[in-house]
């Protein structure tokens, strides 16, 4: 079973951050918003989330900065990866929202956090070994 990571975007904070850590889990999504097209910034790995299909886990993480240092909940997707328009999901975002539609399997645990390296993307797929300690951490 293939296994992803998504960055919940911790520990920033207002539009970002918790903001969108509440909005993937009110949702019951993993997110990536693009940057709009006006900016210089892109967003890598997109095509990472294409590669999702029903039964998939998706990792949340939340970065060592928030103080909560790893992998804080699992969802198994339901569905592929869909493109939504605009402020959607993010009010006053004009990039591109694409979302994983998400099951979660375990709460939202920032208390007990499984200790996780993730690499500096949005969204991507986690390599078997780590894969087996984050399902191994949450009894899945």
């Amino acid at each position: 079973m293939l296994c992803f990571v998504c960055h919940t975007n911790m520990p920033h904070t207002g539009v970002n951050g918790q903001y969108l850590e509440d909005l993937m889990r009110q949702h019951n999504c993993a997110a990536i918003w693009e940057h709009p097209e006006h900016a210089d910034q892109r967003t890598t790995w997109l095509s990472e989330m294409e590669r999702v299909t029903a039964g998939h886990l998706i990792f949340m993480f939340a970065n060592q900065r928030s103080g909560h240092g790893g992998i804080i909940a699992v969802g198994k997707a339901t569905g592929p990866r869909r493109q939504l328009l605009p402020m959607q999901l993010r009010p006053a975002w004009y990039g591109t929202e694409w979302v994983v539609p998400v099951e979660w399997l375990t709460a939202w645990n920032t208390s007990d956090p499984c200790p996780f390296t993730a690499l500096n993307a949005s969204f991507y797929e986690c390599d078997p070994e780590p894969a087996a300690a984050v399902r191994a951490h949450f009894n899945l």
